[in-house]
């Protein structure tokens, strides 16, 4: 039956909470309204912004202004305006562009211009307020889009672009989710040729009104369409599942890296290298995945990061990553590139988000990168026995080591109440290097299998030393 079959979408087994390197250190209250955040010993943390609705992104000009997008979007029902604010040192907020495509999951301050990831679409404000498109039809009609940007110092701009699927099939999933029935023929696009190893998945067919009709799909293929072993499927740009770069302008755009499920935080550190947060595989769908980290990769060029036959370096056919809810998991592909591996992984469902690396200085911790972990989305994504992430953590790269450097002092997220944490999306250093701003997208829980998102319970906080 297809209620009975889709409640895989939804349910799966408790997740093992674990992470290499992940420890859990001595944090101090915080004084004031905010005495529910505890922080690493000799720092304090404020409120900047309140009341933002869905914000995402966060960018600085060192001229004194903040700039914050608002997605305009959130998994679930709840419209709103995807825009950007400029944010000025009196705490003046201006609306600098509206009416974009939502989810807005990237801005960034370049020489003049703010560029702004929008879903299919990188675009630039120019300084005189116009709003011009660099590169449109990106394949951001499925699960996750295109994602945060940066430029390099090669001059290039880099964006990170999500993968259609959560494991490179097209399933009763995607239609749950909304897409599948709106873009029939939409899914994965490698970046580069691959031979497909010819497995197919069954699943309820929910394009029609039978209950009992079933479609079999393949991977990087519609809903619907069978592979075969050896089958080749020719690489393209754009893709999913890659890291993307191209001119200012917008130009010859090309592939930089790929085999990575979602890409969203993309970060420069101070010696040229380049470094992204990538998100785990999800426990549902045709073919789902338990037990999956999310990682801190150093990014290199034509680098293959294992999506979607690969955990890290793990293959996903190891044990520990069958989900109970799901087929014995196999290979989609018959070859792989050598797989690159992370320099530090979080737990499972954690939502690695977006970072940057300390100057040090008066901030202290010089090289060292503050993440922003979201949080889970039980029960949609797997079944945990409590929450995780919903703080902002800080990862030693010489060792991969993380350790929490704000989090609140209670188990979970601090609500309506905006006491504490709810889901910090971003993070950035101030220019002069003595504060860390930490954008929290707000409230978005998890109600009746639904995400119920608030509007207006999104905060910019700022973290610094103690006088």
């Amino acid at each position: 039956m297809k209620r009975w079959m889709l409640a895989g979408v939804a349910f799966a087994a408790a997740v093992i909470m674990v992470s290499l390197g992940y420890s859990m250190p001595m944090l101090r209250p915080s004084p004031g309204d905010v005495a529910d955040i505890e922080l690493a010993d000799g720092y304090v943390i404020e409120k900047v912004v309140t009341g933002l609705t869905f914000p995402t992104s966060l960018a600085l000009d060192g001229q004194g202004s903040i700039y914050i997008a608002e997605a305009g979007w959130s998994y679930g029902p709840k419209p709103a305006d995807a825009r950007v604010l400029r944010v000025r040192q009196d705490g003046r907020a201006t609306v600098l562009v509206a009416g974009l495509n939502g989810p807005v999951n990237g801005i960034t301050y370049h020489e003049g211009y703010i560029y702004i990831s929008h879903r299919g679409t990188i675009s630039r404000i120019a300084p005189g307020g116009t709003l011009e498109d660099l590169i449109t039809c990106l394949p951001s009609l499925g699960d996750h889009h295109n994602n945060d940007l940066v430029f390099g110092p090669d001059g290039k701009l880099y964006f990170g672009q999500g993968t259609a699927t959560n494991a490179g099939v097209v399933g009763h999933d995607s239609f749950v989710y909304g897409w599948a029935n709106a873009h029939p023929q939409f899914h994965d696009h490698p970046a580069r040729d691959v031979q497909l190893a010819g497995v197919n998945y069954t699943t309820v067919d929910l394009r029609t009104l039978n209950p009992v009709d079933t479609a079999t799909t393949g991977a990087f293929v519609p809903f619907g369409t069978r592979t075969t072993p050896g089958q080749v499927v020719p690489g393209r740009v754009p893709a999913s599942g890659t890291i993307m770069r191209a001119d200012p302008g917008g130009q010859n755009l090309e592939v930089h890296a790929w085999g990575l499920r979602n890409p969203y935080g993309l970060r420069f550190d101070a010696a040229g290298n380049l470094w992204c947060t990538n998100h785990g595989y999800d426990d549902r769908g045709v073919r789902p995945v338990a037990n999956s980290p999310d990682f801190l990769y150093r990014v290199v060029e034509d680098g293959f990061y294992g999506w979607p036959d690969y955990v890290g370096t793990e293959p996903v056919t190891a044990p520990h990553f069958q989900s109970p809810t799901g087929p014995e998991l196999a290979f989609l592909l018959q070859q792989h590139p050598a797989v690159e591996a992370p320099v530090a992984s979080f737990p499972a469902h954690s939502g690695a988000m977006k970072f940057d690396f300390s100057p040090g200085g008066e901030f202290g911790f010089g090289g060292h990168v503050f993440v922003a972990l979201f949080g889970n989305a039980a029960p949609t994504m797997a079944a945990l026995r409590a929450p995780v992430g919903s703080r902002v953590v800080r990862v030693d790269p010489a060792t991969g080591r993380a350790e929490d450097f704000a989090a609140n002092r209670f188990l979970g997220r601090a609500g309506i109440k905006e006491n504490g944490f709810n889901r910090p999306i971003d993070v950035k250093f101030s220019p002069d290097g003595s504060a860390l701003y930490v954008l929290d997208f707000g409230v978005l829980e998890i109600s009746d299998m639904s995400p119920n998102a608030i509007g207006r319970t999104g905060i910019l906080w700022k973290i610094s030393r103690q006088p």
